[in-house]
């Protein structure tokens, strides 16, 4: 895995599917997720083009091996009142519903564990950690498996930011 600003490798586990909380440390992994953090002029041309930019999104997504496809998903948009909305609505659906729900917001604050919550608990640093070294294992897995058969399409072994994120 390379860092989209200096282009230097930066080590990814061998095995993506094994428990990797104990080789990349929470540090290690906000280091790895800011790298990716893209500039003034990547992020101009995927604005231009919304429609591209929901389609790259689900290829980064079917090669990490991720399905939405059964998921019931709410997107909450505008200006104010947004997290608490979405706060409302994930304790309804939990308490009168009995539903399982997954809560990302946008920005954080402090940490990139802020915005993201599973059936109304933070998801912790080791787990973020390692399901963060997870997707950009498969992600590199699927990325190198793309090149030995000559499939190159020009997508980036590892997202930006906000699509890693």
């Amino acid at each position: 895995v390379r860092s989209r600003e200096s282009g230097k490798a930066i080590k990814a586990p061998e095995d993506a599917e094994a428990d990797m909380a104990h080789r990349h440390d929470f540090e290690s992994t906000i280091s790895h997720l800011y790298g990716l953090q893209s500039r003034g002029a990547a992020l101009q041309a995927s604005s231009a083009n919304r429609k591209a930019t929901v389609e790259v999104m689900r290829q980064y997504a079917e090669r990490a091996g991720t399905d939405f496809g059964g998921l019931k998903i709410l997107h909450i948009a505008g200006t104010k009142g947004k997290g608490s909305c979405c706060a409302l609505l994930e304790a309804l659906l939990r308490a009168h519903f009995g539903l399982k729900t997954g809560f990302f917001s946008s920005p954080h604050l402090v940490t990139p564990t802020e915005r993201i919550r599973v059936n109304g608990k933070p998801l912790s640093e080791a787990l973020f950690s390692k399901y963060y070294w997870e997707v950009a294992g498969r992600l590199a897995g699927a990325a190198e498996a793309r090149r030995r058969a000559g499939h190159e399409d020009g997508l980036a072994e590892t997202p930006p930011f906000f699509r890693m994120l």
